[in-house]
């Protein structure tokens, strides 16, 4: 194996595509591979922990895969095989998996493929993306599981709330709003997009983006629909 500058530039790039397959942090990766810095300075050796890793969880050919130069159609046929990724985020442990069973302290949440909008609003894609297994304790004092999902904000209407690429968990069982209000996935005109609800009268609704660029818009309940209660988000540090 070649140690020259190419190579070390090559041997990044090609790890970076991999951990972009996960969706984790640069920390969080580095742990999927049992290895304390994915991103080491030298090629001095690929030791037998990492590969482990890359191929317990990717579906890699061999090691020279990792400083070869690839084109877009041979990096898309790189998959993400993991059986699973476990970690926590704000007290609550959680796990990613294409195929997780769960024992029964989980329950999973079908994380789906496309993202919704906190600004002018963009339809869904219902495609489950992986599953999400949340402690079981702790979910369900939120409320049923069966009636939940999660999915990607896209957008910046709701920061410093809620910030483009935030994962949130919503609750489709609450479609009415409650008295003090609260972050909801609503629907209109076919567009679904996250916003802050508050009731002002009988058939008054005031809608709100956090951040303050966005004007508030008042409109008639009838004129929305709400696909649920946003509950819970996580943010990754690195992007």
């Amino acid at each position: 194996m070649t140690r020259s500058i190419v190579d070390i530039e090559l041997f990044h790039r090609n790890i970076e595509h991999l951990r972009k397959l996960t969706g984790l942090g640069k920390k969080e990766f580095s742990n999927l591979l049992g290895v304390t810095n994915a991103y080491r300075k030298d090629l001095a050796s690929i030791g037998d922990q990492f590969w482990l890793g890359i191929k317990e969880n990717f579906s890699v050919p061999s090691k020279d895969w990792l400083i070869t130069e690839h084109d877009d159609e041979e990096i898309k046929r790189i998959k993400f095989t993991s059986r699973q990724v476990r970690y926590s985020s704000g007290g609550s442990v959680f796990e990613l998996a294409e195929e997780a069973s769960t024992d029964d302290d989980f329950v999973l949440i079908p994380h789906l493929s496309g993202k919704i909008s906190a600004g002018v609003g963009l339809a869904p894609e219902n495609e489950i993306h992986v599953q999400v297994a949340f402690r079981k304790d702790w979910i369900k004092k939120k409320g049923s599981p069966e009636q939940m999902s999660l999915i990607k904000v896209k957008g910046d209407s709701m920061e410093p709330t809620l910030s483009s690429g935030d994962m949130i968990l919503v609750d489709h069982s609450r479609n009415t709003i409650d008295p003090q209000g609260g972050i909801y996935a609503i629907v209109i005109d076919d567009m679904i997009m996250i916003k802050r609800l508050h009731v002002l009268g009988t058939n008054k609704i005031r809608i709100v983006s956090d951040n303050p660029h966005y004007d508030p818009i008042e409109t008639t309940a009838d004129a929305l629909k709400i696909n649920g209660k946003v509950l819970w988000f996580c943010r990754e540090l690195e992007r």
